[in-house]
């Protein structure tokens, strides 16, 4: 029985010996460039994208490591993907064995602005817009990876970011990315990218979700979109967008904190309005040149009154405002709500005055919105309160035309004998009303005087004499009211654009 060991041994020694040839070619063609190569084809092939790979390593009998993987645009010369180092490997799903990726210390570039329009949707449509699932691969790892993301009116770059994106059966995906520095700033909590995709015949990103703590405004470059670089405020929030839509629209929701308003109506034809910005953002869906909508809450202080004087072509007219907005929903084109309060200070009185035409008044006008309400661009409800205050170092003047336009013109008062007694100027010691619009009617009430009704009063023969009290009628003000809506859509359309072309011109 001797012989038969013997062939039993040299069988058992030839399969020993022959396995281990196959596996150690196996190995060797794995390392080799051919397999290289190959891979680097059939990958190249699968993404329509010229494909680079500098070495494979076999890690198990299901896995494979990659290294200086790299993919370019058609005519491969604009590098878009790079990684150090990437691992695939075939894992027990569910059902069956899926696949995974991992992918190590590289970047991604895309976005229309960096490589170019057609180049963008060559990579969307053409490069990405395959069917994952033909490959069975379940997630994609990414770990220290630079996302270079450019839009026309956005600029995303995140850096050292770790993520995950998982492939569903049915084509659609999730990929979630988690980074702590966004366009070179570094913030202590965690910037989230969130996005939800199908892949297929055509790449669809449906939605990219950015969630970002509390960080500088200037961080989420939106220069593009205001027209000049953002360089005061917080912002924390969200922004999303759809980059494949045809219309490009960006959606904010968060809190801006401590911006200047000068950052955002540097560009303005108009001119600069400056002022200070504290805001929640409910929603903003802004387009590139255009506001969608927007529905907001909060306050804007220290604006100068000169700079909105000067956008309704008005010289001359200083002062401070300070609005706090309760609510505030812009839609359609359409004021739908406006619930606010305001505060205007130190505005020459003299300066009014000129304005209306009518005669001189010394001293600073304030002026105190205890309530607006707006509708769908209707005026609701108004109460304000306007005071005309003397100088602090000498005595308010009034002139004698500015007495008879009021009582006549604006609150439809005869003066009587009083008027002819008035000298062409004279000292007031208090001046000022208080409106109160519900509607179409319009109340003018006093602020001052024995029973509170008392509009002016003068200082005649040593005296301080209530001449004009606040008259007990309503005034109709829807006239009024379409005349503003109807001067101010006019100014929006013809005068605006006329002051853009000008501004242009000069430029």
């Amino acid at each position: 029985m001797l012989w038969h060991r013997r062939i039993l041994f040299a069988l058992t020694l030839l399969l020993v010996i022959g396995s281990l040839s196959v596996t150690s070619g196996y190995a060797l063609y794995i390392h080799s460039d051919a397999y290289r190569a190959e891979v680097a084809r059939s990958v190249g092939e699968f993404l329509t994208l010229p494909t680079r790979i500098d070495d494979v390593e076999p890690r198990t009998r299901t896995s494979r490591g990659f290294f200086g993987v790299r993919l370019y645009l058609p005519g491969g010369k604009t590098q878009i993907f790079a990684a150090e180092h990437a691992v695939w490997q075939e894992a027990a799903g569910e059902a069956a064995r899926v696949n995974e990726l991992d992918v190590y210390d590289g970047w991604l570039q895309l976005g229309s602005k960096t490589l170019g329009e057609g180049d963008y949707r060559d990579v969307l449509r053409g490069g990405l817009a395959h069917d994952f699932t033909e490959l069975n691969l379940a997630n994609v790892r990414f770990h220290d990876i630079d996302l270079r993301w450019r839009q026309p009116e956005l600029h995303l770059e995140a850096q050292d970011a770790d993520g995950l994106v998982t492939f569903e059966p049915d084509g659609s995906g999730q990929a979630q990315l988690e980074t702590y520095t966004l366009n070179g700033t570094t913030v202590d909590e965690p910037i989230t990218i969130r996005a939800a995709f199908r892949s297929g015949n055509e790449l669809e990103f449906r939605n990219i979700l950015l969630n970002v703590p509390r960080m500088p405004l200037g961080s989420l470059a939106l220069e593009e979109m205001t027209g000049a670089p953002v360089n005061s405020g917080w912002y924390e929030g969200t922004v999303s967008f759809r980059p494949t839509s045809a219309r490009q629209v960006y959606t904010l929701r968060g809190a801006v904190e401590d911006a200047r308003l000068e950052d955002f109506t540097r560009t303005l034809p108009t001119g600069v309005v400056h002022g200070r910005l504290d805001v929640e953002l409910t929603e903003a869906r802004v387009a590139p040149g255009q506001i969608l909508a927007l529905a907001f809450g909060g306050r804007l202080q220290d604006i100068q009154v000169a700079d909105l004087a000067h956008i309704l072509g008005i010289t001359d007219l200083r002062g401070q405002a300070d609005v706090s907005v309760a609510r505030c929903v812009y839609a359609d084109r359409s004021l739908q709500l406006l619930s606010a309060k305001a505060d205007v200070a130190h505005v020459p009185a003299e300066a009014v005055t000129r304005l209306i035409g009518r005669g001189r008044i010394t001293g600073v006008v304030h002026v105190k919105v205890n309530a607006l309400l707006i509708e769908d661009d209707d005026l609701r409800h108004a109460d304000v309160e306007i005071d005309v205050v003397p100088p602090k170092d000498a005595p308010g003047i009034i002139e004698r035309a500015v007495v008879l336009a009021l009582a006549k013109e604006a609150l439809g008062v005869d003066l009587g004998r009083i008027g002819d007694y008035l000298p062409e100027s004279v000292e007031y010691t208090r001046m000022g009303c208080r409106l109160v619009a519900d509607g179409d009617e319009l109340r003018v009430k006093g602020t001052h005087g024995d029973k509170g009704e008392t509009v002016l009063t003068l200082k005649l023969f040593g005296r301080e004499i209530g001449v004009l009290d606040a008259p007990d009628r309503v005034f109709p003000i829807g006239g009024l009211v379409d005349e503003v809506r109807n001067r101010l859509a006019d100014y929006d359309s013809r005068h605006l654009l006329e002051r853009f072309k000008r501004a242009e011109d000069e430029n």
